[in-house]
């Protein structure tokens, strides 16, 4: 008698998704034409983005507020949302809703707002 992994095995179909398996998503969606490489590029990027582009994007605080916030940050210990708290430029309920915009996008989520 045949063993389970060795009738696994035997499949064709079995093959096909080892394979499916190895392909990334964004990957199989440029082979079907569904998207295009530049748009996958784009997708990708924005999971990597940083708090204080996501504040910026979102309008709470301008560039110049970022930078200011930035170099007092460049002297302390602090995270940067904990001093644009401390200097009234956002609430803890923003910097909140800005970390988990960011965390979803790092898993991937960037639609979700």
């Amino acid at each position: 008698m045949k063993s389970f992994s060795q009738m696994k095995s035997s499949f064709p179909l079995n093959q096909t998704f080892e394979k499916i398996e190895e392909a990334k998503l964004g990957e199989m969606l440029v082979r079907k034409g569904l998207i295009t490489q530049a748009e996958l590029a784009q997708v990708l990027g924005e999971q990597h983005i940083m708090l204080g582009q996501l504040i910026i994007q979102s309008g709470l605080i301008s560039e110049v507020e970022l930078y200011e916030a930035l170099e007092l940050q460049h002297g302390s210990n602090k995270k940067l949302g904990v001093i644009l708290i401390e200097n009234n430029l956002i609430s803890q309920c923003q910097l909140e809703k800005i970390l988990e915009k960011q965390y979803w996008r790092k898993k991937g989520f960037w639609l979700i707002s």
